[in-house]
């Protein structure tokens, strides 16, 4: 039921886009997010992680989720089907929060101060983007004799 995969065989594209993410997804929020500058005189007050914003915590949580069960089933070849929807669906949590942080940044603080999205937003963006091609991918792959 549980075969080990077996040796010399390749890594399926799913496996292989769902790690790649997954990767990038949890280590995305550990990144700055926002900097905060104020418009009046064009200072950096400070920059923000991801994991300082419950955004960022949610999307971590979501690539941390994809990262170990992308893992276990690059072991586990006969339950791609049924758990790739759960690569899916941190895959899916991580860009959501990535784009409502994208988004939403610069509404954060008014008129007085400036805020602009930096390196890993976007690192998390494009890495729950991969990994849920990659959830998908694993899904189909499960799904075959």
């Amino acid at each position: 039921m549980d075969e080990p995969r077996e040796a010399g065989k390749g890594v399926e594209l799913g496996s292989g886009l769902s790690i790649l993410g997954s990767i990038l997804a949890a280590f995305g929020p550990l990144l700055p997010w926002w900097k905060v500058t104020t418009t009046t005189l064009g200072i950096e007050l400070s920059t923000i992680t991801g994991t300082e914003a419950w955004l960022g915590i949610v999307a971590f949580i979501g690539g941390v989720t994809a990262l170990g069960t992308s893992a276990y089933l690059y072991e586990r070849i006969n339950r791609k089907g049924s758990l790739g929807f759960v690569v899916l669906g941190g895959g899916a949590i991580a860009f959501v929060c990535s784009v409502i942080g994208a988004t939403s940044g610069a509404s954060i603080l008014g008129t007085t101060f400036k805020v602009s999205s930096q390196v890993g937003i976007f690192i998390s963006l494009l890495g729950g983007l991969i990994t849920a091609m990659g959830g998908y991918l694993q899904t189909r792959e499960g799904s075959e004799p």
